[in-house]
C-alpha cells in the first residue's frame, strides 16, 4: 500500500487516553483490544496520530478519555482523572488500511459496494442496515488488515458542554 507521510520507517507514534489505574497492567500486558465491533471502525485499540487535526495527538487523547469518564459516569467508579500515553506502533504495509488517501478509499468503496450489494440483494435491505464498520471487518478478514488510518470527525461531549455552560 502507498507510504504515509506520517509514518517513519514502519513505525507511528500514537496517543492512547485512558485512567491512572490502567497503566500498571498496560505497560505488563500491553493493549488490550476493545471487542465492540459496533463503532465506526469496529474492535480494536484506538490511537490519536499527527496530523488528524489541529491539536496534538496528546490532547485529543485526553479529550476522548475526559468524555468517556462523563458520559459513562466512570467518576463514580473511581475513575476520576485520565492520562494520555505514548506508544511506538509498528505497521506491516501489507496490513494496514490508509483511508486518508485516494488508494485506500478506492479499496474501501470497492469493498462497500460489495457488501451493500449483499446486503439489498437480501430482500430486507434498509440504509439502517448498512455500516462502515461492516466493510471494514470484511476487509480486515478478507485483507488480514490490523491497522486502520482514518481522519474522522470526533465530537467530545466535553467541549458540547463546556459551549452550553457559557
Amino acid at each position: 500500500m502507498a507510504d504515509i507521510v506520517y509514518k517513519k520507517k514502519n513505525k507511528v507514534i500514537g496517543c492512547h487516553g485512558t485512567y491512572p489505574a490502567h497503566i500498571d497492567s498496560i505497560k505488563a500486558d500491553n493493549f488490550v483490544e476493545s471487542p465492540d465491533s459496533t463503532g465506526w471502525i469496529g474492535g480494536g485499540v484506538y490511537f490519536f496520530v499527527e496530523g488528524i487535526g489541529s491539536e496534538s495527538p496528546h490532547e485529543y487523547a485526553i479529550y476522548w478519555a475526559t468524555d468517556e469518564v462523563n458520559q459513562k459516569g466512570k467518576k463514580s467508579a473511581g475513575h476520576k482523572e485520565v492520562v494520555a500515553l505514548a506508544a511506538e506502533i509498528s505497521i506491516n504495509d501489507n496490513k494496514f488500511l490508509d483511508l486518508t488517501i485516494e488508494p485506500g478509499l478506492k479499496l474501501f468503496n470497492q469493498f462497500r459496494d460489495r457488501v451493500i450489494g449483499i446486503i439489498e440483494g437480501s430482500g430486507n435491505y434498509s440504509k439502517k442496515d448498512y455500516k462502515d464498520v461492516d466493510v471494514l471487518n470484511v476487509m480486515k478478514e478478507e485483507l488480514g488488515i490490523e491497522i486502520v488510518k482514518a481522519e474522522v470527525y470526533i465530537r467530545f461531549g466535553i467541549t458540547t458542554i463546556r459551549k452550553s455552560e457559557k
